[in-house]
C-alpha cells in the first residue's frame, strides 16, 4: 500500500502523546530549525515507561527510559528521515 506523504509525515508528528500510547509519559521539543537547503530539523525527547525485562531493570534501576528523536523533513523532495536513540543506557 502506498500512502500520501503528507499523511505519513503528519502521523509521525502526532504519534505522541495519544490515548493509545500510555507508555509515553511526557514529550518535549528540544530544538527546531531550517537549514540552508530548506529542510526542517527537529529534536524531541520522550519519557517512556513500560515492561522492561528483569535483567534490564537491574542495570537501569528503573522502568523509565528517555528517548531522543531526531528528524529531518525535506518537503521539496517529499522525504522524512527519523531516528531514535535511547539515552537511558
Amino acid at each position: 500500500l502506498e500512502h500520501d506523504w503528507q499523511q505519513v509525515t503528519m502521523a509521525i508528528w502526532h504519534k505522541y502523546p495519544n490515548p493509545f500510547s500510555s507508555h509515553v509519559l511526557a514529550g518535549d521539543c528540544l530544538s527546531r530549525w531550517i537549514d540552508g537547503q530548506g529542510r526542517l530539523h527537529t529534536q524531541r525527547i520522550f519519557l517512556k515507561v513500560g515492561q522492561v525485562p528483569a535483567w534490564m531493570r537491574a542495570i537501569l534501576r528503573t522502568g523509565e527510559q528517555y528517548v531522543l528523536e531526531e528528524s529531518i523533513v525535506d518537503a521539496v523532495n517529499g522525504c522524512m528521515m527519523v531516528k531514535s536513540k535511547n539515552l537511558t543506557n
